[in-house]
C-alpha cells in the first residue's frame, strides 16, 4: 500500500478517525474524515448555589459538591448511621435547581466522537501500518473521505488500542492525536494543540488506554473499582458516604482489608507509563464522568478510579503493612492526581507538569492550557518552531501581566538550557522544597504588587527589601526522616546562641516551624492531619531519638510529606539571627520582593546584579514583617479555607485579636486606604489565574464608581511603602 497522505484542513474543521468492526486478528481498517468543530454556547444553568441549597433542607441534613460538580445530600442523624442521596430530601423541591447540565449530550450534539487518551511509546519503536480506506460510513458529519486505499504507520501501543477497542459488528468514531494531527505540519500541529482542551472536554467519551492486562493487572482493577463504588468525595476534601455502598464504614474508616499481594497489583498498576505522561492529565482532567480506563479487557469508570486514588492514599498510611518510599510517594503522587486540577492554581498545575514526562519541553506549558484560565490560555499561542525559551517566556509574561504578581519564579537546574536565572524552567523537576512552599500559607509582602522596572531577554529588574545575608548552612537535608532530623540538631548546636533567636522565641521553637515550612495547627488550625508546636516538638525528639515513635505515629503522612519537601535543601541561619531552608550557600542574600508571597535568594553574579537561587522559607518575615513591621502583640495572623473554597491549595487570611478571639477587618498594620482608594463591595472575589480570593479596590479619584478595579493593596504600592520609611532596593536579576 502507498503511504496516507493527509489532506489539509480547512477553517475550523477537525480530523476524526472511523475505526472499522473486526473480528480478533482480521488487520485493523480505518477511514479519516474532516468535519466542523466550533466551540459551543455555554448553556445557561438554574442549578442554586450551595449556601442556597443548604437553607432548603432541614436538619441534619448536609449538602456537599462532589469533585464533578454533582450534588449530594447526606443526612447523619446523632448517634445512628448516616447515609446519602442523589435527591433533594423534598420529593416536590424542583429538580433542576440541584441537578447537572451534562455538556456533551446537551452543549456539543455534533460532531460525535469518543477521544483516546495513551501513551504514544518510544519514539525509536518499529511502527505497523494499518489501512486507511475510502468507505462512506452513516452519522459522520459532512464528512470528506479521503480516497482509495493507504497505509498509515502507527506504534504497537496504539495499534493494541485499537484491536481491544474496536466493535465486531459496528464502526466507532475516534479522535487519536497520533492520526487525526498531521504531525509533519508544524503550523497545523500549532493550531490543532490549541484546541485539545476543546476536543477532549466536548467527547462524548474519553477512553483511556492504559496497554494489554498484566499477571494481576485484573485483581488490580477490580479492588479499584470496588474500593471506588463505596465513597463519594467532595470538592472540600470530604468523605461521604456513596448512596449505594456495600461497605458500611470504608467512607470513614482508613482500615481496608488489603493484603501485601493486592497492594503490589495496585501498585504495579499505578506504575504503568500512562501514569506518568504529561499529555494524560489533561486529557483525564477534562473528562466528563462516562470517561473509561481500559486495561486489555478489564475495565473501570474514571469515577470509581479517582475515589479509589484519593482514597488509596489514607487506606496506605493506615495500613500495617511496610511500603517503600517510591511506592508510597507514587501512591500519594496519583491521590493528588485524582483531585479537580481544573480548579486548582496555575502553580500547582505547573509544577505537576515539571514532574511528568513528555517528549518536547514546550509541551510542559502546551499540554496543560486546557486546563488554565481562559485569561491565560489566550495569551499562548503554541508554536513548535520557536526555542524552548521563548515559549516559557511567553508564559511568564502572561503570568505576570495577569496577575501582577512575581509568584511564578522558579529556580533553575544546574544543567538548565535556559540562560536567564528567572526565567522559569519548567522542563524538569524543581527541589521538593518548592512544592512544599507553594501552599498558600504565606504572607511576606502581602497582597503587593510587583514592581517591574524593566524586563528584556536578559535581565529583569525588580524591587523589594534586603532582609539579611546568610553567614552559615546545614548540609543538605537527606531524604530520611531520623537522618534528616540529625543533621537538623547538629546545625542548631553549632549554630544557636543563648536562649532566644532574632524573632524572640526559643530556638527550638523556630527550627521547628522552619521544619515544617511554617504550617502548624497554630497558624492552620482548620488542618487536623497537620501536629501543633508541642507535637511537632515531641515528633522531632522521637526521630533524633530514634525510639518507639509513639507521637510520630500519629502523623505519618505528615512526617513523609513534610521530609519528602525539605529533601536536598538546607537550614539556614542570618547575620542578624534569623533560620530559614532553602537552597541556600553562604553570602546569598534573602530578599522580598513586592508581588512575591515567598522570601528569595539571590546570589551575586557581577557588579549590581544576582542570580535567582530560589525562593525559601525564613521564619519571622513569612508575615509581612520586612514591609509593614511585627504584627501587635495582641494580634494573631491564621490561614482558613474560604467559605467557597474552589482547591486544596485555597486559604485566606485573618488576623484577630489574642485576647477577645475577635476577628479584626484586616491587617492592624495597614491603616486606612490613601487617597481616594476604597475598597469594592465583593470582599472576597476570586482571581481565576492566582487562585485564591482576592480584596480589590478602585481609585475613585475621578469620581464614584470610576477608575480600574484592582487586585492588590494600595497600601503597599511603591510611594506608600517609602512613606512608612521601608529601604526598597532595585534588584537586577540576571
Amino acid at each position: 500500500m502507498e503511504p496516507y497522505q493527509y489532506t489539509p484542513l480547512e477553517g475550523n474543521e477537525i480530523r476524526l478517525v472511523i475505526l472499522h468492526p473486526g473480528k480478533d486478528n482480521s488487520s485493523i481498517q480505518i477511514s479519516i474524515s474532516h468535519t466542523p468543530f466550533d466551540r459551543p454556547e455555554p448553556v445557561h444553568s438554574s442549578r442554586l448555589s450551595l449556601d442556597e441549597l443548604q437553607k432548603s433542607v432541614p436538619e441534619p441534613w448536609k449538602v456537599y459538591e462532589t469533585v464533578e460538580g454533582d450534588i449530594i445530600y447526606f443526612c447523619r442523624p446523632k448517634n445512628k448511621v448516616g447515609y446519602t442521596s442523589w435527591d433533594h430530601p423534598d420529593p416536590d423541591f424542583p429538580r433542576h435547581h440541584y441537578e447537572t447540565v451534562m455538556s456533551p449530550d446537551l452543549v456539543a450534539p455534533e460532531p460525535k466522537y469518543d477521544a483516546l487518551s495513551y501513551t504514544w511509546g518510544l519514539s525509536g519503536e518499529e511502527t505497523m501500518a494499518i489501512e486507511v480506506v475510502n468507505e462512506q460510513l452513516p452519522k459522520v458529519p459532512r464528512p470528506t473521505i479521503m480516497s482509495l486505499r493507504y497505509g498509515l504507520n502507527v506504534r504497537p501501543n496504539l495499534l493494541h488500542a485499537l484491536e481491544h477497542l474496536r466493535d465486531a459488528e459496528k464502526p466507532r468514531t475516534l479522535w487519536i492525536d497520533a492520526i487525526c494531527i498531521d504531525q509533519k505540519n508544524l503550523e497545523e500541529k500549532d493550531q490543532q494543540i490549541q484546541r485539545m482542551g476543546d476536543i477532549f472536554r466536548l467527547a462524548q467519551s474519553v477512553v483511556v488506554w492504559l496497554g494489554p492486562s498484566s499477571q494481576d493487572s485484573s485483581l488490580a482493577i477490580r479492588t479499584l473499582r470496588h474500593l471506588g463504588q463505596q465513597i463519594e468525595y467532595t470538592k472540600k476534601n470530604q468523605w461521604v458516604p456513596a448512596p449505594s455502598r456495600t461497605e458500611k464504614n470504608w467512607w470513614k474508616s482508613h482500615k481496608v482489608p488489603y493484603d501485601g499481594e493486592t497492594w503490589q497489583a495496585i501498585i504495579n498498576l499505578m506504575l504503568r507509563p500512562w501514569f506518568e505522561r504529561l499529555w494524560t492529565v489533561q486529557e483525564i482532567q477534562l473528562a466528563n464522568r462516562h470517561a473509561t480506563f481500559h486495561c486489555g479487557s478489564d475495565r473501570i469508570q474514571w469515577y470509581h478510579l479517582r475515589r479509589a486514588l484519593r482514597k488509596c492514599r489514607m487506606v496506605a498510611l493506615d495500613s500495617e503493612l511496610i511500603f517503600p518510599i517510591p511506592s508510597l510517594q507514587r501512591i500519594m503522587d496519583l491521590s493528588n492526581f485524582a483531585l479537580d486540577l481544573k480548579s486548582t492554581t496555575v502553580d500547582s498545575l505547573l509544577k505537576v507538569g515539571m514532574g511528568r514526562a513528555c517528549s518536547d519541553p514546550r509541551d510542559k506549558i502546551y499540554a496543560l492550557m486546557g486546563l488554565f484560565p481562559d485569561a491565560l490560555s489566550g495569551k499562548i499561542r503554541p508554536q513548535y518552531s520557536s526555542p524552548v525559551k521563548d515559549t516559557y517566556m511567553q508564559a511568564f509574561l502572561g503570568l505576570l501581566r495577569e496577575t501582577r504578581r512575581l509568584e511564578h519564579l522558579l529556580p533553575q537546574r544546574p544543567n538548565s538550557t535556559l540562560v536567564n536565572s528567572w526565567l522559569p524552567d519548567w522542563s524538569t523537576p524543581s527541589p521538593t522544597i518548592e512544592v512544599g512552599l507553594a501552599l498558600g500559607h504565606f504572607f511576606c509582602s502581602g497582597e503587593s504588587a510587583a514592581e517591574v522596572l524593566s524586563l528584556s531577554e536578559q535581565t529583569l529588574e525588580v524591587t523589594g527589601v534586603s532582609h539579611d545575608v546568610i553567614v552559615a548552612t546545614s548540609e543538605a537535608l537527606p531524604r530520611n526522616p531520623i537522618d534528616a532530623a540529625k543533621v537538623i540538631h547538629d546545625f542548631q548546636s553549632r549554630v544557636t546562641q543563648g536562649s532566644l533567636c532574632a524573632t524572640g522565641e526559643p530556638w527550638t521553637d523556630a527550627f521547628i516551624w522552619t521544619l515544617a515550612l511554617g504550617v502548624l495547627r497554630e497558624r492552620v488550625p482548620e488542618s487536623t492531619s497537620i501536629p501543633n508546636v508541642p507535637c511537632a516538638k515531641a515528633v522531632f525528639q522521637e526521630l533524633l531519638d530514634d525510639a518507639n515513635l509513639q507521637c510520630s505515629n500519629s502523623y505519618d503522612a505528615w512526617i513523609t510529606q513534610t521530609f519528602h519537601w525539605l529533601a536536598g535543601s538546607r537550614f539556614f541561619i542570618t547575620a542578624r539571627g534569623y533560620i530559614g531552608c532553602g537552597a541556600a550557600a553562604v553570602h546569598d542574600k534573602a530578599v522580598v520582593l513586592l508581588g512575591c508571597r515567598l522570601p528569595v535568594l539571590l546570589r551575586a553574579a557581577g557588579p549590581n546584579t544576582h542570580h535567582l537561587v530560589g525562593r525559601c522559607y525564613t521564619h519571622g518575615i513569612m508575615r509581612g514583617k520586612a514591609l509593614l513591621g511585627p504584627l501587635p502583640p495582641d494580634c494573631e495572623m491564621t490561614f482558613h479555607r474560604p467559605e467557597h473554597a474552589r482547591h486544596a491549595d485555597d486559604w485566606e487570611t485573618r488576623f484577630w485579636n489574642s485576647d477577645t478571639g475577635e476577628n479584626l477587618p484586616g491587617d492592624p498594620r495597614l491603616g486606612a486606604l490613601p487617597g481616594a482608594w476604597v475598597e469594592v463591595p465583593e470582599r472576597y472575589a476570586y482571581h481565576a489565574v492566582l487562585g485564591r480570593y482576592l480584596r480589590w479596590y478602585r481609585d475613585e479619584a475621578a469620581g464614584p464608581g470610576t477608575g480600574m478595579v484592582v487586585g492588590e493593596d494600595p497600601r503597599l504600592r511603591l510611594e506608600e511603602l517609602k512613606k512608612r520609611g521601608v529601604r526598597l532596593e532595585t534588584f537586577c536579576l540576571v
